[in-house]
């Protein structure tokens, strides 16, 4: 019986999926792309923001409309938020804690016949690994906290098993990806103990995805700095760069705490370490002074990229009660300038990079991976899948960096041990 799934949202998110096509194999599912011929939809939903819900309404609505008979589930943060099964005509809704149960779903019988179970093939160069779930941080703006409840982490030995399943299934880069990565805690062990545990398997390379900056310590850093296998890349969201505004999203960090941070990483992992953050814009109190102290800040620190978010008013939450402070137009005008400012930022991260050595993996056919930096990467000599390389820069392209294998980079030559 075949079984269609689409992912809206995060990186657990995508996670979460993964692990449901896994599962949906093992009772005897089959995955298909075609959502015509499926008997079983599946769409994990995002509710980040009103847009999020927006376009997973529409999506389900087309997918309901192609193919009218199928059992259609629905699953994610706006499944926990919304009575979506009240919109959307004989939709199931699964619930945060039945998320990854598919056994517990109510799913029709597949048709007898061969068992199909997941492959290798069904993984990706680089793949992404949830240790952590939940957050109780309760921004001003933030409807995660009562979509995906409170927070807990998975068991190291847990962690492991799975990592080495990647890896036995040619994953060369494994994201460590958490609602809140950095509140990781299980029974004694932090980040970095789950860090040095992956070490001791032989994975090209470990990177971490958002990291709060009040949850950034100098024992991750230093472990970051001296072990080539870890990503020298960081996502750190900022969400604004006015401390009056910060106050009134709940964040817990001025943004002279925040700037020392980035003097603090730069100064143990290198100058030249990836940083890349999230702004959100147009929030209440938004005025004209407070988003120039966004701006200069921004071009202060120095980021390789920004993610932008036009604020987006979420139910349950505290900042929906706040009246807004910005047009529609001022947020969009502001939006602009932060993207020709993030646009001038990333050619300049990217110039830059064209005077050192970068690690690249290559992770399709077409030559193309990234840099321990996270900066895209196409080499012009060839290259195998799968394989790290010392690349030589040359020039910037489209976005892209163009460079030389100068060689290539053997396992044993990856691997250090952290005392």
């Amino acid at each position: 019986m075949p079984v269609f799934f689409y992912t809206l949202g995060c990186k657990s998110n995508q996670y979460e999926t993964r692990q449901l096509e896994e599962k949906f194999s093992a009772l005897g599912f089959a995955k298909t792309t075609d959502v015509k011929s499926a008997s079983v939809i599946v769409v994990n939903t995002c509710s980040v923001t009103h847009i999020a819900e927006r376009k997973a309404r529409n999506l389900i609505r087309r997918f309901r409309a192609q193919n009218p008979h199928a059992r259609l589930y629905i699953c994610g943060c706006y499944a926990n938020i919304a009575e979506l099964d009240k919109i959307i005509p004989q939709a199931v809704l699964i619930k945060q804690e039945k998320k990854l149960q598919p056994e517990l779903w109510g799913l029709p019988e597949p048709h007898s016949g061969r068992v199909r179970h997941s492959s290798a093939q069904r993984y990706r160069v680089r793949e992404f690994l949830k240790i952590q779930e939940g957050c109780d941080n309760f921004c001003s703006y933030c409807i995660i906290p009562y979509a995906r409840g409170t927070v807990s982490s998975a068991a190291p030995e847990n962690i492991l098993a799975e990592a080495q399943k990647l890896i036995q299934n040619n994953v060369r880069e494994i994201v460590l990806t958490g609602i809140n990565l950095g509140r990781y805690f299980y029974q004694n062990n932090y980040l970095p103990d789950i860090l040095r545990l992956l070490l001791q398997t032989n994975i090209a390379r470990i990177r971490l995805s958002s990291l709060e900056p009040d949850l950034i310590t100098d024992d991750l850093l230093k472990i970051i700095a001296a072990e080539p296998r870890l990503a020298k890349h960081l996502h750190i969201p900022l969400q604004s760069g006015s401390d009056k505004i910060l106050k009134l999203m709940h964040r817990k960090y001025t943004t002279a705490e925040y700037q020392k941070l980035i003097v603090r990483a730069r100064r143990i992992c290198g100058a030249d370490f990836g940083l890349t953050t999230d702004i959100i814009v147009g929030f209440p109190g938004e005025t004209q002074k407070t988003f120039q102290e966004t701006s200069d800040f921004i071009q202060e620190i120095g980021f390789h990229d920004l993610h932008i978010f036009p604020y987006s008013p979420r139910p349950q939450t505290t900042a929906a009660k706040m009246s807004p402070t910005c047009s529609d137009a001022e947020q969009k005008q502001f939006c602009q300038r932060l993207e020709k400012l993030r646009q001038e930022m990333r050619r300049d991260a990217l110039q830059k990079a064209l005077t050192r050595p970068l690690t690249v993996l290559v992770e399709n056919s077409r030559q193309q991976g990234f840099s321990s930096e996270y900066l895209p990467v196409k080499f012009r000599g060839k290259t195998a899948k799968g394989c790290v390389y010392q690349a030589a820069p040359l020039a910037v392209k489209d976005g892209i960096i163009l460079a030389d294998p100068a060689h290539g980079i053997a396992d044993a030559d990856l691997h250090r041990q952290i005392i």
